[in-house]
């Protein structure tokens, strides 16, 4: 069983690896959802700045953050 769980770990650790990555460690939490039944599948989305990010989101989501920062920044 010992083995099962380090192997487990090791492959987890990597896909929250990955998933930071991604968001060039923004993400506030990940959530990571997998199957491995006759078949691999995987998802994942983010929370970043108080916001649910689906990952073919994240782009979207700071290009978002990004005018809506320009257009509010106050003048000095």
């Amino acid at each position: 069983m010992t083995q099962f769980e380090d192997k487990f770990m090791e492959v987890q650790a990597s896909m929250i690896s990955l998933a930071l990555e991604y968001v060039q460690n923004q993400a506030e939490k990940i959530y990571i959802y997998a199957i491995a039944d006759s078949l691999y599948s995987f998802n994942l989305f983010y929370k970043i700045k108080g916001s649910i990010v689906h990952k073919h989101l994240v782009n979207d989501f700071y290009l978002k953050t990004l005018m809506l920062t320009l257009v509010y920044k106050p003048s000095c």
